[in-house]
């Protein structure tokens, strides 16, 4: 019989030999690929978050199909998957507002999609049509402060004003 610190060290070790093998040496971290390739297939809007409550759930039902078997396996992934759900959970919902100096303004348009200086610049928005194609994925602000970095596809947000808390006033395209 393991303990729950034993379980928790095991995933750990599991966890950094996935990423030296699968990913990099801080670990796995291959779902938030997997989520924007499995969006852009479906034109569903998962999170990272969600792709590894998946991978929880899969592990649960397996490790549950046969009741009177125990499956070590399925038992320290489940731990495993759901270390990595709060830590994806934990990074888009401590998100903060950049610095004034760290923002980047947009350098203009072709006629399609802006184009950047860096990956994660935001772009200030004042309202109106969707400024990317429907199937991008993006991160906004909201004019209440609240900063939303799960990755939504833009068709299902409202560009529009309102002058309400929940306009969208800056947005980039979401990074994995």
């Amino acid at each position: 019989m393991k303990t729950a610190p034993e379980f928790l060290l095991e995933g750990a070790k599991i966890l950094e030999e996935r990423g030296k093998q699968y990913d990099t040496p801080g670990g796995e971290r291959s779902m938030g690929r997997t989520v924007t390739a499995f969006n852009a297939i479906t034109g569903q809007a998962l999170s990272e978050a969600h792709g590894w409550l998946l991978m929880q759930l899969l592990k649960d039902v397996r490790q549950w199909q046969n009741p009177g078997v125990y499956h070590a396996d399925s038992a320290v992934d489940g731990v495993n998957y759901a270390a990595l759900k709060a830590e994806a959970l934990s990074r888009g919902a401590a998100a903060e507002w950049p610095e004034d100096d760290e923002r980047i303004e947009n350098i203009g348009r072709n006629g399609g999609e802006p184009h950047y200086a860096e990956a994660d610049c935001w772009i200030e928005w004042e309202g109106g049509e969707c400024p990317v194609s429907p199937n991008t994925v993006v991160d906004f602000k909201r004019r209440d402060g609240s900063v939303v970095l799960l990755g939504h596809f833009a068709y299902t947000l409202r560009w529009k004003h309102r002058s309400d808390a929940s306009d969208i006033i800056a947005y980039r395209i979401h990074r994995n």
